[in-house]
Parts: structure tokens; C-alpha cells; sequence
């Protein structure tokens, strides 16, 4: 058994939202919105496993970012001596 939480920071202080069901109903149960370090300690001790859902990058795919190539010698600034390597 599982919870999927999200980490976010909040004027300095992290956070911890509940994202699947069985962790908004625990945090129903607590009376919050979000989990505390006390409440998680308890869901653990129940038997779950906390996962901490990753950040993404949303609309990776439609936004229209510019697509940029540069060889080691074409770039600006750059030294091949210096950042062999460092280029893919």
C-alpha cells in the first residue's frame, strides 16, 4: 500500500499535498489540506509507503522553445581546448 504526495515550497517552507486518494482522505481524517511530518509518520506506521511525486515540465512537446544546434567551433566564446567534452 501506497500515498502519492507532492513537495512544494510555500513562503520558505515545505509543504506536503496529498495527490491520490487514500492521501487526501488521510488528510480529511487529520483536518488539513496538507499532510504533516506527524500525520506521515502515522500513515507510515499504518503500513504505507510514501511517494513523493516528481516535478514536470508541462507542455514540453507544444511549446514552441527555439531549437538551437552548435558545433564546438560555431558557438560564441567557445574554446575546444577547454571544453572538449563538455558538448554533446
Amino acid at each position: 500500500m501506497r500515498i502519492i504526495v507532492e513537495v512544494k515550497n510555500v513562503y520558505g517552507n515545505q509543504v506536503v499535498y496529498p495527490i491520490c486518494s487514500a492521501a487526501v482522505w488521510f488528510a480529511r481524517i487529520a483536518g488539513t489540506k496538507t499532510l504533516t511530518l506527524d500525520t506521515l509518520n502515522c500513515i507510515k506506521a499504518l503500513g504505507y509507503a510514501v511517494e513523493v511525486e516528481q516535478p514536470r515540465i508541462n507542455n514540453l512537446k507544444t511549446a514552441n522553445l527555439p531549437v538551437t544546434t552548435c558545433a564546438r567551433d560555431t558557438c560564441p566564446g567557445s574554446d575546444k581546448a577547454q571544453y572538449a567534452g563538455d558538448y554533446i
